[in-house]
């Protein structure tokens, strides 16, 4: 168990971001019961997606991005298809958190200092800190996750606690009226599907890991499980808090008229707690960076894979090369046309079920044809679960084309 610890806080790490905040402002619609039916049935969906991806890497003896793994297995179509739309995400996210993670310093330093200050600036800070620490290799990247998932638990942990303490669970809003809106639904099912996409770094998992399939599952297992219980925790305090304390305010959230900031700002007027803000503030942070190394180093060694036949008697020129390939880009959109990433992450839901779901399921497909050898996950090949998560798949992209519509 102590050797999953890390892998498995990576991928809490990396599924966990700032957009846990935003949760409550969308699955409020639903009410309690519902959004809990819905969170477990999308965890369950992830996790066997994961562990399709974990059987592939396994199948192939080595941590491949999935376009590479298409073109292990015999896929050409597949290679392009998942790399053009894994460098697509993760270039984006990484765009969007360093925006985010900017934009939030920002406003927490001003918030102290009371003085403006340059966004640019920050910018440079945290980006040179940031590319600092992925320059150094998994290990040391992922005993920094380590820390700082830590402190992003405990900080989680006291503000619920404070949340909690003016929670009256006798008065909670179990269904909503808008559960029956159609809306409300192609809404939720995207972001919470998305609040899962912690599979780019299987590929770099499998190699952590030794390809131990047992360290692998339970690494899947219990991080996503972790990400599960902080969102459902997380939601479930901020609705039934605002809920009993501020009917006025949850009509506000329901209705879909709150903003991330003025939620923080509710709950700390709900609460009577100043610190509310402040931790809000620092969970944010905390859960920008530690995704940032997780889709960091799933982009990182992508960029390896793709120049596997180059820097062969230099590894460490290549290693730099790949680490500048992959934050330089995220770092001038964020700094010169911050707006863009958020046109193209607003594809994500229908980019992440093509990477996610049936991409994946496409190239086991092509695998079986191959496969003679061993099947480290039955699982992933029984024909009821397959069919019942593609159709999962069709449905949050007719949520998104519904959405856009």
């Amino acid at each position: 168990m102590k050797r999953t610890i890390g892998p498995a806080f990576l991928v809490a790490g990396t599924a966990i971001g700032a957009g846990v905040l935003a949760l409550p402002l969308t699955l409020s619609k639903l009410g309690v019961l519902p959004l809990i039916i819905l969170a477990i049935t999308i965890w369950l969906t992830m996790h066997y997606c994961s562990l399709i991806y974990l059987e592939l890497n396994l199948r192939a003896g080595k941590g491949l991005p999935l376009g590479a793994l298409g073109k292990e297995f015999g896929s050409q179509s597949s290679y392009v298809v998942g790399t053009i739309c894994t460098m697509l995400l993760t270039y984006s996210l990484l765009s969007a958190y360093l925006y985010g993670g900017t934009s939030i310093i920002k406003i927490f330093c001003e918030a102290i200092l009371g003085n403006e200050i340059n966004s640019i600036n920050i910018l440079n800070v945290f980006g040179v800190i940031i590319f600092s620490i992925m320059l150094f290799y998994t290990k040391f990247v992922e005993l920094t996750n380590r820390f700082l998932f830590v402190s992003l638990m405990v900080a989680f942990i006291t503000l619920i606690v404070g949340l909690v303490l003016r929670v009256d669970i006798s008065n909670v809003p179990l269904i909503e009226a808008q559960v029956n809106d159609v809306s409300s639904w192609t809404i939720a099912i995207p972001v919470m599907f998305t609040s899962f996409a912690f599979h780019v770094i299987c590929h770099t998992l499998t190699d952590y890991c030794d390809k131990n399939p047992k360290i692998l599952k339970n690494a899947c297992f219990y991080g996503s499980l972790i990400a599960l219980i902080v969102y459902i925790i997380w939601t479930l305090s901020v609705i039934i808090t605002i809920h009993n304390t501020s009917p006025e305010a949850y009509n506000e959230v329901v209705n879909g008229q709150v903003e991330v900031g003025r939620l923080i700002q509710i709950l700390t007027q709900s609460t009577g707690f100043n610190y509310v803000r402040n931790f809000c503030w620092l969970i944010s942070i905390l859960a920008i960076v530690t995704s940032i190394f997780g889709v960091g180093l799933g982009l990182i060694d992508l960029i390896k894979d793709l120049l596997k036949d180059k820097f062969k008697e230099a590894p460490l020129k290549k290693h730099i090369f790949s680490v500048i390939t992959a934050f330089a880009p995220p770092f001038f959109v964020a700094a010169v046309i911050p707006k863009a990433f958020i046109n193209i992450l607003a594809f994500a839901g229908m980019v992440v079920v093509i990477l996610k779901i049936i991409l994946p399921l496409w190239v086991l497909r092509k695998s079986n044809e191959r496969n003679n050898g061993k099947v480290f996950f039955p699982i992933v090949n029984n024909s009821f679960l397959k069919t019942l998560f593609f159709l999962i798949g069709i449905l949050i992209i007719g949520c998104e084309i519904y959405n856009f519509a």
